[in-house]
């Protein structure tokens, strides 16, 4: 539950959303709805790795089944940066913003898995406890890549703003 009230803090500090108007009703169903939404990400991934390692699918399905890892993954992060912050965010500048974290999900997801394989000592030095740092750098990991997303999308609605802005100015 904190770690909900802190997404909606920066995502609210992000767009620089000042006050609060959330009813408790609407951010019980804003923080179920994101406790979901990272579940169903997690899970997808899960699979999709299953599918490709245990089943010895031919290239082809293993893109495919990534294209629709990927799909998925955009529109549920895209959905995130939509509802998530109490400012007004256009579908398509959250599904972009979800689009690029999507993107950077799978390249984070397999550098890391790569990192996990054939470069980190964790269980040399930590034994069975090693999943514990393990988790929590993927967390931080992940995090950053939400609110890269985020800022992407603030940065990009900055940009268009002042572009339109000196249209005026300038015309």
């Amino acid at each position: 539950m904190f770690l909900l009230l802190t997404m909606e803090t920066a995502f609210n500090s992000v767009y620089k959303v000042t006050g609060d108007s959330r009813t408790l009703f609407w951010r019980m169903v804003s923080w179920i709805m994101v406790s979901l939404i990272v579940l169903t990400v997690g899970l997808l991934s899960f699979i999709s790795n299953t599918l490709s390692t245990i089943f010895l699918l031919n290239k082809l399905h293993i893109i495919s089944i990534q294209l629709l890892n990927f799909i998925i993954n955009t529109i549920l992060i895209g959905t995130l940066y939509i509802y998530i912050p109490n400012h007004l965010i256009k579908w398509r500048d959250g599904l972009l913003g979800g689009c690029v974290s999507a993107f950077l999900f799978e390249i984070g997801r397999n550098s890391f898995g790569l990192y996990i394989l054939h470069l980190a000592y964790y269980t040399n030095i930590y034994g069975t406890l090693a999943l514990i740092p393990i988790f929590l750098l993927w967390v931080y990991i992940s995090w950053l890549i939400i609110l890269f997303g985020a800022i992407f999308i603030a940065e990009k609605n900055k940009l268009l703003a002042s572009s339109e802005y000196m249209k005026r100015v300038y015309k």
